[in-house]
């Protein structure tokens, strides 16, 4: 009865050493959502008042990425992936592609493109504490205030470190408590935050997608964070409609996007299996209804707008 007891304490043991090695490894892992950084700073009331604080400001930055997720196509948008820019874009050392100016005419499919990028990069670094990932969707539905911009960025960094430095704690006793209005962090110092962090990391990949959509004032203001990051090193990928940004950007390489045919037969074979279109059972009425969209697709995914609008 002894030994079997005996047994019985190695085997708890040894579970609850392995529970708590995953939970060390769930601490020093990189986390996503603001849900998840709130978690992991939820040590202490003065840490969660701050990241509280801090995701007030941040625009609700994984909203639209959760979005466009999850009307994501399985094995959709792989060859983008695949250019011999995305591929330098996203090679440690590769100096050649730090900026890249990925445009395409509207429904072309590049905000999915975008988030597709921004999943692969977040997948391949997620273990990497030498790599930081950011994003951000621009619309013209919402002004996009440099505060907005930049304090979700810094919210994103914060979820790919492992304390809360400091001066961030400063930043929030300074703006956000009892001070009368609460106006949200300083820009500047929201910038000289991300500057510390960044240089933490050895490469930094910044995701920007539809800045095409970002307008009047609020252009001016993305358009120096841009230039900023790309001076402190960043990699950066922007998509956007416009097929040339001008003087705007030095060095950027130009990407176009066009929907990928092998990608508009898959989106297409995904809608035909939903709503009214499943009672579709000839294969071969299936496979032209296919051939005939894709063949007038012309690059562009907008045509299936029309088919959900049907189902």
């Amino acid at each position: 009865m002894i030994q079997k007891l005996k047994e019985y304490q190695v085997v708890f043991n040894n579970a609850l050493a392995s529970d708590m090695w995953n939970s060390i490894a769930l601490i020093h892992s990189k986390v996503n959502t603001i849900s998840e950084i709130q978690e992991r700073y939820h040590r202490d009331d003065e840490s969660d008042k701050v990241i509280d604080w801090l995701a007030k400001w941040s625009g609700g930055y994984q909203a639209k990425n959760d979005q466009i997720k999850k009307t994501k196509v399985e094995d959709t948008g792989g060859w983008f992936l695949q250019l011999p820019e995305l591929q330098g874009f996203m090679q440690r050392g590769n100096n050649e592609y730090r900026l890249l100016w990925c445009h395409g005419l509207p429904g072309a499919g590049k905000s999915h493109l975008a988030c597709y990028v921004i999943e692969t990069l977040e997948e391949t670094f997620k273990n990497d504490p030498s790599s930081a990932v950011l994003y951000w969707y621009f619309d013209y539905r919402h002004p996009q205030e440099r505060t907005l911009i930049l304090s979700s960025f810094l919210m994103q960094l914060i979820g790919q470190i492992q304390t809360l430095p400091t001066t961030i704690v400063e930043l929030y006793e300074n703006k956000g408590r009892g001070r009368g209005k609460d106006t949200g962090p300083d820009t500047s110092a929201l910038m000289r935050e991300i500057d510390a962090l960044l240089s933490k990391f050895q490469q930094s990949f910044v995701v920007l997608d539809a800045m095409d959509e970002c307008i009047g004032s609020s252009q001016n203001e993305a358009l120096e964070i841009v230039n900023h990051l790309q001076n402190i090193g960043a990699r950066i990928l922007i998509t956007s409609r416009q097929t040339d940004p001008e003087k705007t950007f030095s060095g950027w390489i130009p990407v176009e996007i066009k929907a990928h045919a092998e990608d508009i037969r898959r989106l297409v074979d995904d809608n035909l299996a939903k709503g009214r279109y499943k009672v579709m059972q000839s294969d071969e009425l299936r496979e032209e209804v296919i051939e005939t969209i894709v063949s007038k697709a012309d690059g562009m995914c907008v045509v299936l707008l029309y088919l959900k609008s049907l189902s």
